[in-house]
């Protein structure tokens, strides 16, 4: 068809992209990466349509879209040491008759955001929802709003383990073409900014979808049938650097096949990925399978810190100050203030840090994290900070 001298654009450009794929396919197939998926079982899968795995930043909780009579709602299931409890409803409160899914969570499990579409309060067909978990209870949803959603189709968010940052999909003006990866940044008060195209290293003119980003806040994972592939959606990785972000690379045969292949996230340890399939030996329909993930792709070895501040005679949760400081560099890498009296950061390993609290009112609060001694365990530090009231003669 390419060699025809008169050819219509639309389709000259589809047989280029075929090309592109083909030659992509045969040399993916002479290098196969490692593949292992291991199925989660009948607690999470059922033969109805199981898919968008969201894993919280902490490994503790997986959450996930099930389509079950025409219907998608949102279920959750806690990771145990060798399994998963039995998915749950996320209730009605977050489960309405309309169609919830693609969700992501803060690092602790109490912020949820959500795609619902045609809701009565919405701006456009699909809209970002949120919702948060006071005394264990889910609140009403409300939408996010201006400048996130539009008269345009948002959907699929990921929200990063800092709470800064929330990568979704969107066909608004101002893309390449299609669907989009875009980011809106947050301020201090919890504030979305304008939302910014993640640019031409990841995007096309074909559909860029499924952001995952991981804990470590620089990988990048989302699926693509623009960039050359096996053909339909292909799973990719980018990683941001200070300059921007990696041209997407394509995570390799047999991960990829000629199907769609979508929706990867990746555990905080960087050693297990989730992803969904209708393969052989299913439940039905769409699972949701886990396996290794090759070394190559594995995002930035980290782990982090998951700290509640409380006041250390009444046990009240306090709002205070944190920092977080490189101490090989003497640098600043978080600065925030608790919510609910908690905060979550991802560091790296093999560096030394101090962590301090300070509120008005109260002592002073230090604490090294000596992460180059330890740096093979990648145990999560979970702290518990009693912050002392100020008195007379106190040190």
């Amino acid at each position: 068809y390419l060699a025809q001298p008169v050819k219509n654009p639309t389709a000259a450009n589809k047989a280029e992209q075929t090309v592109r794929n083909a030659i992509f396919a045969i040399e993916a197939k002479k290098h196969p990466v490692p593949f292992n998926p291991k199925n989660l079982g009948p607690n999470i899968n059922t033969k109805n349509w199981e898919y968008f795995p969201y894993m919280t930043p902490d490994g503790k909780w997986l959450a996930f879209t099930r389509l079950q009579n025409n219907q998608e709602d949102l279920y959750i299931a806690y990771k145990t040491d060798t399994s998963y409890s039995i998915a749950t409803s996320f209730g009605e409160i977050i489960n309405s008759g309309e169609n919830e899914g693609a969700e992501t969570m803060n690092a602790d499990g109490t912020f949820l955001f959500f795609t619902s579409c045609n809701k009565m309060d919405g701006y456009g067909s699909c809209d970002i929802y949120y919702s948060r978990k006071i005394n264990n209870q889910w609140s009403r949803p409300g939408g996010i709003g201006k400048p996130v959603n539009s008269p345009a189709w948002e959907a699929q968010p990921s929200f990063s383990s800092d709470s800064k940052a929330l990568y979704f999909t969107s066909n608004r003006k101002g893309g390449f073409g299609g669907k989009d990866v875009w980011v809106c940044y947050l301020d201090e008060n919890m504030k979305f900014g304008e939302p910014q195209n993640l640019g031409p290293n990841i995007n096309t003119a074909y559909d860029d979808q499924c952001p995952f980003i991981h804990a470590d806040n620089q990988t990048l994972y989302f699926t693509s049938n623009g960039w050359p592939g096996m053909g339909g959606g292909d799973i990719f990785v980018s990683r941001k650097t200070d300059t921007g972000w990696t041209k997407a690379e394509n995570v390799g045969y047999p991960i990829n096949t000629e199907n769609d292949d979508n929706a990867m996230t990746v555990s905080y340890d960087g050693k297990t990925a989730f992803l969904v399939s209708n393969r052989e030996g299913g439940f039905g329909g769409l699972d949701i399978y886990s396996f290794d993930l090759p070394e190559n792709l594995r995002p930035q070895k980290i782990t982090f810190i998951k700290a509640i501040v409380k006041d250390a005679n009444t046990k009240q949760l306090l709002n205070a100050n944190y920092s977080i400081i490189d101490l090989d560099t003497k640098k600043e890498i978080y600065k925030g203030v608790t919510i609910d009296g908690s905060f979550f950061v991802s560091i790296e390993l093999n560096k030394n840090y101090a962590l301090q609290i300070q509120k008005e009112k109260y002592l002073f609060y230090s604490q090294n994290i000596n992460l180059k001694e330890s740096a093979s365990k990648q145990k999560p530090y979970e702290l518990e900070i009693l912050l002392e009231p100020l008195t007379a003669n106190s040190k």
